[in-house]
C-alpha cells in the first residue's frame, strides 16, 4: 500500500512539473553595442527612473537589463577621501555654466547629471546649488511692479502650473513665484491685539491647545479680522501665557543670560530653564538684543552661533 501511494506522488509531480509552461526568455544576453549605449543614455536622460518606459526602446531587453548596463556606464565617485573632502568647497564659475548647460540638454535629473558630469558632487549639492544659484531666472531681493504685474498675469489668465509661470516672469523661479502669490493673497491684520482677540485666543486654546492654526481661524471667525498662526502664537507666548513674569528684569537673571548665551547661542527654550522666573522664549530673546545693544553681550561669543 505505501509502495503504491509513493508511486502515484511520484507520477503527480511528473506531470505536474511537465505540465508548466515554459517562460519564453525577454532578454537575449549579448554585449551592448556603442549605439544602445548613446541610446539607454539619451532614454535615461528623458525618462529619469522609468525603466519599463526606457526599455521599450530596445526590443531585446529588459528594464532590470537597462537598469543595469546603465549603472555600469555612469562613472561612480570613488571613495578617495580628498574627492569626499573636495565635495564642501565653493562652486567654481566653470561648474556653475557646465551645470547650467546641462540642465537645459537633460533637464533637473540630479542624480544622472551628478554621476556623469560632476563625479565630485552629490546629486543634493546640485539640486541645492541650482535652486540658489545655477538657476539663469532666479533673482533675489524686492519684487518690481512689472515683476508682479506679469506674475499676476500669468496667474489669473490661464491656468498654469508654477514652473510655466516662472517661465512667464522671466525673472524669478517657481518656487519665488509660489511664495510671492501666497503673500500677496493671504492679507493678514496687523498692529496690536484688541480685547476681544485675547478673549478669543484664551478660549479657542482652552480648547485646542497649541493647534495654532486652529486657534488663528477660530480667533478670525469671531473678531472677522484675519489673524495667521505665527501671530498668535507669538502674542500668546508674550502677553497672555499666565506662566510669564512680566516684572523688571534683575542682575542675576541678566548674568545668567550672559553665561547661557555665550554657552547655548540662540537655544532660547534652553536657556530659560536656567532662570529663577519664566520668562518665555520671546521674552528672552528680546531681553537678549537689549543686553547686545548695550554692550553687555558680544554677538560674536557664543561658539554654537558660530
Amino acid at each position: 500500500m505505501f509502495h503504491f501511494i509513493k508511486q502515484s506522488l511520484t507520477q503527480f509531480r511528473f506531470f505536474n512539473v511537465s505540465a508548466r509552461p515554459k517562460v519564453p526568455k525577454s532578454s537575449v544576453r549579448k554585449s551592448w553595442s556603442n549605439e544602445e549605449d548613446h541610446i539607454l543614455r539619451e532614454a535615461r536622460a528623458k525618462y529619469g527612473g522609468n525603466w519599463p518606459v526606457i526599455a521599450l526602446s530596445f526590443p531585446d531587453r529588459t528594464p532590470s537589463a537597462c537598469a543595469s548596463r546603465f549603472g555600469r556606464l555612469t562613472p561612480s565617485i570613488t571613495h578617495d577621501p580628498n574627492l569626499i573632502r573636495k565635495r564642501s568647497l565653493a562652486w567654481t564659475e566653470d561648474e556653475t555654466n557646465l551645470l547650467r548647460e546641462k540642465v537645459a540638454e537633460y533637464g533637473c535629473h540630479w542624480t544622472f547629471l551628478a554621476g556623469s558630469y560632476f563625479p565630485n558632487r552629490a546629486s543634493t549639492q546640485l539640486s541645492s546649488h541650482w535652486a540658489g544659484m545655477g538657476n539663469p531666472r532666479r533673482k533675489s531681493g524686492a519684487w518690481l511692479p512689472e515683476e508682479e504685474k506679469r506674475l499676476l498675469d500669468a496667474i489669473h489668465n490661464d491656468k498654469l502650473s508654477w514652473q510655466a509661470v516662472a517661465q512667464r516672469v522671466e525673472t524669478r523661479d517657481k518656487w519665488q513665484c509660489w511664495y510671492k502669490y501666497s503673500s500677496m493673497t493671504q492679507s493678514k491684520k496687523k498692529g496690536s491685539f484688541t480685547s476681544e482677540e485675547d478673549k478669543a485666543i484664551l478660549d479657542a486654546f482652552q480648547r485646542h491647545p497649541r493647534a495654532w492654526g486652529t486657534i488663528a481661524s477660530e480667533v478670525s471667525e469671531v473678531t472677522g479680522d484675519k489673524r495667521v498662526a505665527w501671530q498668535c502664537r507669538e502674542h500668546y507666548e508674550r502677553n497672555l501665557d499666565p506662566r510669564v513674569m512680566k516684572d523688571s528684569w534683575t542682575t542675576q537673571e541678566d548674568n545668567i543670560l550672559v553665561e547661557a548665551y555665550n554657552l547655548y547661542g540662540h537655544k532660547f527654550s534652553a536657556i530659560s530653564k536656567l532662570l529663577p522666573k519664566y520668562r518665555g522664549r520671546l521674552r528672552i530673546k528680546q531681553r537678549i538684543n537689549v543686553l547686545k545693544r548695550r554692550g553687555v553681550i558680544n554677538s560674536h561669543n557664543s561658539e554654537v552661533e558660530s
